[in-house]
């Protein structure tokens, strides 16, 4: 009966974990994506050049993030963001034409992605 006890708390405290996880990287990640979507009509309306204070934000907003979406999600995709965002960090700081739009577009596609990933199932609670 003890051991019956045990995994039932097991259980429950791992899907608790789960659940915890999943809702935190959801508010994490839409707050992200907001900042981006923000950056992006900044970017069409008033040029990339205004949108550049927005991303900003957005940057930090994620290396703020970037450890908890490193110990739930898949390490592939994180680099992914990691790398748009540096490549947009660095033509910003070198005055070069960048698509702000398109790699802001990427990275809200990937942060969806990972959000929907973790969604709370069989296999991510295990």
């Amino acid at each position: 009966m003890k051991r019956v006890v045990i995994a039932i708390v097991l259980i429950a405290f791992v899907t608790t974990i789960s659940v915890y996880s999943y809702f935190d990287l959801k508010k994490t990640g839409n707050e992200i994506i907001s900042s981006l979507e923000k950056t992006i009509e900044t970017a069409e309306t008033s040029g990339e050049s205004s949108a550049m204070e927005n991303l900003t934000a957005s940057v930090k907003k994620w290396e703020k993030a970037r450890v908890r979406f490193g110990i739930y999600c898949n390490h592939d995709e994180i680099d992914d963001i990691d790398i748009n965002f540096r490549t947009l960090k660095s033509k910003a700081e070198r005055n070069t034409d960048c698509d702000i739009v398109e790699i802001c577009s990427e990275n809200i596609i990937l942060l969806g992605k990972m959000i929907d990933a973790e969604k709370p199932k069989i296999e991510n609670v295990f």
